[in-house]
Formats: C-alpha cells, sequence, structure tokens
C-alpha cells in the first residue's frame, strides 16, 4: 500500500470518529466559529487600514493636476485615528508610508515631503499630551498645530505665498474638523 492511500485510509478513520462523536462535532464547530470571529476582527480592521491608506496615499493625487490651495487630504485624517486606535508609534510608521506613496504617486520627492514626515513624527511624540481630550478635539489640536508650523516653515523657509498658504491650511483645517466630527470615532471603532 502507498503512502497516500495510507493517508486517506487515516483521514477516512478520523473523520468517521468525529462523526460518531457529537460533542468533538460541536467543540469542533464551536472552534471554528471562535477562530472565524477572531479572523473577521483582524480582517476588518486590516481592510479599514487598507482603505484609510489607499485613500489617504491618493487624497492629494489631485495636486498633479490643479495647482489650487484647497487643503485637501486624508493624510492628518488617518494620522489622527491611529493614533487614537492604536499608537502614536504607529500612525508615525504608517503617515511616513502614506507620505512616501503619495509623493510617488503626484510630484515626487521634495524639501516639503521632509518637513512634512518631520512634523507628523514631532506631533506624534508629542500627542500623548492630547489622548485624553478625544479624537475631535485631541486631533483637531494636532491638525491645527500641524498647519500652523507647516505654514510658517513653508513661507519663511521656502518663500511660499503667504496668501495662499492661509487658505489652503485654513481649508485643511475646516474640512479635517468636518471628518473628525463625522468619521473619527466610527473608523476609531471599527479598528477597535
Amino acid at each position: 500500500m502507498n503512502l497516500p492511500i495510507k493517508v486517506n485510509k487515516l483521514l477516512l478513520r478520523i473523520l468517521e470518529y468525529l462523526e460518531k462523536k457529537k460533542k468533538v462535532r460541536l467543540l469542533g464547530f464551536a472552534l471554528i466559529i471562535l477562530l472565524s470571529l477572531i479572523f473577521i476582527q483582524h480582517l476588518k480592521e486590516f481592510i479599514v487600514i487598507s482603505l484609510l491608506f489607499i485613500l489617504a496615499s491618493i487624497s492629494v493625487f489631485y495636486k498633479r493636476f490643479v495647482n489650487i490651495p484647497i487643503g485637501f487630504e486624508l493624510i492628518s485624517f488617518t494620522f489622527v485615528v491611529l493614533i487614537f486606535a492604536y499608537s502614536p508609534v504607529f500612525a508615525i510608521i504608517m503617515t511616513i508610508a502614506i507620505a512616501i506613496t503619495s509623493r510617488i504617486l503626484t510630484a515626487g520627492l521634495d524639501p516639503t515631503f521632509f518637513i512634512q514626515i518631520g512634523l507628523y513624527t514631532l506631533l506624534g511624540l508629542f500627542s500623548f499630551l492630547i489622548i485624553d481630550f478625544g479624537i475631535v478635539v485631541g486631533g483637531m489640536i494636532l491638525v491645527i498645530a500641524y498647519n500652523i508650523i507647516k505654514r510658517v516653515i513653508y513661507v519663511v523657509a521656502i518663500g511660499y505665498d503667504p496668501v495662499t498658504n492661509v487658505i489652503a491650511g485654513s481649508l485643511n483645517i475646516v474640512i479635517n474638523y468636518f471628518l473628525l466630527v463625522r468619521f473619527g470615532s466610527l473608523v476609531v471603532g471599527l479598528l477597535s
């Protein structure tokens, strides 16, 4: 008798034995359900994080074609959500990955990329100070701080137009306020 036939006979005997034992089957089904629930939870988190990553990465794609200061991006929203759902370190790592991906899709790496990464890292490290304020207030503190520091650096160090910068920063703050009020707790709940 060759090996595959022996294995098949062994598996057949095991299945016949399990079919006779209702308690073993019940325990097996319970184990399958438990593992499914655990897997589904992690699958849900994976899907939500993947969607956030993709949406945040492509949210600045319009900048490749239009040079209008509309202040729309989902990177800050994703950064805040990940801080509140997981940790500042995870948020920083994911935000750096998102920033790299978004820069590849739009204009490539330039000095503003390093400013962006530096600010998200700095704010992530100090986010423990605002975690007790909740997603909306704490998130808005991060978004406002990010925009103020970024806009000052852009104007002073790079020479960007102050009016355009104020418009883009103000719109970004308003957009992120709406996103955090409307979706912040929902997304954090999906990840928790």
